[in-house]
């Protein structure tokens, strides 16, 4: 906030800092996820600790790494993944589906 009363004025900063910090104004909880490739717990430990700093609930999930291995080495099925084909573009969906694909037109 100094920073930004020496750069920009007392009134400028307040309302920069303010706008900055709003990110996390309805923010009430820290989801830690562990994916199973962590050396340590000095991640888990530190968001606890942030959780507790800010007031928040603090949750431990496990996580799982089926979607990243799959969307680095395929396959790209249906269920899982939008596949765009050369030559056509995503589209909005009103339906179960939100997004798909059709032919782009030229």
């Amino acid at each position: 906030f100094e920073e930004l009363v020496a750069k920009y004025g007392e009134e400028n900063a307040r309302y920069l800092f303010d706008t900055l910090c709003a990110q996390t104004h309805n923010y009430s909880q820290f989801t830690y996820i562990e994916m199973g490739v962590e050396r340590d717990d000095r991640y888990e430990i530190q968001t606890r600790e942030e959780a507790d700093r800010r007031g928040w609930a603090f949750e431990h999930v496990q996580g799982d790494m089926s979607i990243l291995e799959s969307l680095v080495n395929g396959p790209w099925d249906d269920e899982r993944f939008l596949v765009v084909p050369p030559g056509h573009r995503v589209i909005a969906r009103y339906d179960e589906r939100i997004v798909d694909v059709e032919e782009a037109t030229p």
